[in-house]
Formats: structure tokens, C-alpha cells, sequence
């Protein structure tokens, strides 16, 4: 299922436990995405998109998504949260719009960090706090 953030109801992810929060690199090392993968191994991709909105795909499997192409260029990478053997509890998702509704970043909160993800001029954005 592709949807803005909006379409990610906390009700869907909110409460579920990350096991795993993964920046997808090209083979450049360059970041196309944000990747949380979660205890049951289903997970939740954010990413720059054609019209430079963000995506995000909750999926049911930790694979990198086809629509990053060609698959064999791209690889998992911990943003390097120090992640407990329950996991880190997913709290929220809040989106960031521009100023004509197009959601353009996510703030996920998960236990103590807020990982941030930002599309910005066509580019993806990361950061935790």
C-alpha cells in the first residue's frame, strides 16, 4: 500500500516496535530512503517521490522496495539508534506540508529519538534527536 504520511493512521504503526531503522544508500552512498522494520519483519519505507512529495509504503516484508532500481545498486544501513532485544516503541507520526497540502516530511517518535525525514528539493533529508 502506497500513501502520504497522513495515510499512516498511528493506529497502523503507532505501538508496533521497531527492530531495525535503516537509511536505504545507493551505491554511491548517497540516501534514498528511511526504512523501519518492525518486530513481525513487516516494515515502513519513506521516500522522495516523482513529484518530490514523500511516500511512504508500509509493506509487509524488510526488502528494499523494487521501485529503487536497479535493486542490486542499493543497501540497508543503521542510521545507528541503539536498539533494545523488544525493540523501540513507534509513539507517532507527524507529516510536515508545504504550504499547498503536498506532505513534504515525517517525524516518526520512537522512545526517547524523533527521527526526522524531509523531502527537500527533490532530495531526501535525515536526522535524530
Amino acid at each position: 500500500m502506497n500513501s502520504r504520511p497522513e495515510g499512516v493512521d498511528p493506529l497502523v504503526i503507532g505501538g508496533l516496535r521497531a527492530r531495525e531503522v535503516f537509511e536505504v544508500v545507493d551505491a554511491e552512498g548517497v540516501v534514498e530512503a528511511l526504512q523501519i522494520v518492525f518486530l513481525d519483519n513487516s516494515s515502513v519505507v519513506f521516500t522522495v517521490w516523482t513529484d518530490w512529495s514523500l511516500l511512504v509504503d508500509k509493506r509487509s516484508d524488510q526488502e528494499i522496495p523494487d521501485y529503487l532500481w536497479p535493486g542490486e545498486e542499493y543497501t540497508q544501513r543503521s542510521i545507528g539508534l541503539d536498539i533494545p532485544e523488544n525493540g523501540l516503541m513507534i509513539l507517532s507520526v507527524t507529516s510536515t506540508v508545504d504550504e499547498v497540502g503536498v506532505v513534504m516530511g515525517a517525524d516518526i517518535a520512537v522512545d526517547e529519538h524523533v527521527v526526522s525525514v524531509r523531502s527537500f528539493g527533490g532530495e531526501i533529508s535525515l536526522s535524530v534527536q
